[in-house]
């Protein structure tokens, strides 16, 4: 018997809601990582090369959404919800991370629907990601090019990744990507990215004159501000897309103004 699909009761839910007793595992907790070794996987989705998300287990995945569109009768995906309109809002729409692909969609709230119990034991696919060997090529954070270079490389693809090391706090596997060609070769994507001059090595540093010239205007308040906004900003929707980013910064939108907590401004420098 298919059991009946209810609408989500928002009202129940902040009177009832229990996170602990709801809190969906991470697949990351359920991996037995080992340094150095190969994984099949595939991107779910990118912010920029040192934050992205991963699948490692992809025919699980695909039986799970296969489950979803069969128990809910039209195509379903699970999600956390990160922020709900006002009650006034004529257009209710509500921003839901979806656990298994690492992005924020934007959902009508009449397309919600309450997650089938048992499959609260289900991990969360999507696994954090970072490339590990490398840094923006001389600029504090990302650039649009590198980004969508990056995506470009990785999107809709199977790749092999090798493991460098973990950050079990933080959920977080530093990986070098490797992309299988036509001569069934593998081509490094972060060596790709480096000799495009999209990014550099991590263990080649540029003189602190080098880079201060390169951003005059804004001085960095971290030592590494590429690795910000971190993994939680974005997953809580507390940040706006890379892309958007971009689209603001090209816009003349102040970089100490867009990166309040990572930048100050230094003033124009000859």
């Amino acid at each position: 018997m298919r059991v009946q699909r209810r609408e989500v009761d928002f009202d129940y839910i902040f009177s009832h809601f229990d996170q602990t007793k709801y809190e969906i595992p991470y697949y990351y907790d359920r991996e037995v990582w080992k340094i150095g070794e190969t994984y099949r996987m595939r991107v779910g989705h990118v912010y920029d090369p040192t934050k992205f998300w991963i699948v490692l287990k992809e025919r699980e995945l695909d039986i799970m959404q296969a489950f979803l569109m069969d128990f809910y009768t039209e195509n379903g995906e699970q999600g956390l919800i990160v922020n709900i309109p006002h009650s006034s809002t004529v257009d209710k729409k509500a921003w839901v991370y979806l656990i298994d692909f690492g992005y924020i969609a934007v959902i009508l709230m009449d397309n919600l629907y309450y997650l089938y119990e048992k499959l609260y034991g289900v991990p969360q696919f999507a696994v954090r990601a970072s490339l590990g060997h490398v840094r923006p090529y001389r600029k504090p954070n990302w650039d649009y090019n590198a980004m969508r270079r990056f995506n470009e490389l990785v999107s809709g693809k199977v790749l092999l990744c090798i493991l460098e090391c973990t950050d079990p706090v933080r959920k977080i596997v530093h990986i070098t990507i490797g992309n299988v060609n036509d001569t069934s070769s593998v081509s490094d994507i972060g060596h790709i990215l480096i000799n495009e001059k999209l990014a550099r090595s991590i263990a080649k540093r540029s003189s602190p004159e080098k880079e201060s010239r390169n951003n005059s205007r804004y001085v960095p308040k971290t030592k590494y501000p590429y690795l910000f906004p971190s993994f939680e900003a974005i997953e809580s929707g507390m940040v706006p897309s890379c892309v958007y980013t971009s689209e603001l910064l090209r816009q003349c939108i102040a970089t100490d103004v867009l990166f309040k907590p990572y930048f100050a401004y230094g003033g124009i420098k000859n």
